[in-house]
């Protein structure tokens, strides 16, 4: 289960990494796309979190993750929506 979180977190990290080097490029179409993904990436650590082998977990332990990964996805379409590349 780990290894499933650890690889949705890890990408989602490398888009939002190369939505900020596109932007630096000031290519705000590519940067407003790979933000895009980041949020259907936590979107997909949200529901790996939901689904049946993780629920042999205690809540203690998935909630707090869940919660979080809720308000890094509504952060990044914050930032989606705000993108100013210069």
């Amino acid at each position: 289960m780990r290894a499933k979180l650890d690889r949705h977190l890890g990408k989602a990290r490398g888009l939002f990494e190369k939505a900020d080097a596109r932007c630096r490029l000031a290519k705000k179409a590519p940067a407003k796309r790979s933000l895009r993904m980041t949020k259907k990436r936590l979107a997909m650590l949200r529901k790996a979190l939901h689904a049946k082998p993780a629920r042999s977990l205690p809540a203690g332990v998935t909630e707090p993750i869940m919660r979080d990964a809720s308000t890094l996805g509504a952060d990044v379409s914050t930032l989606s929506h705000t993108l100013a590349c210069d």
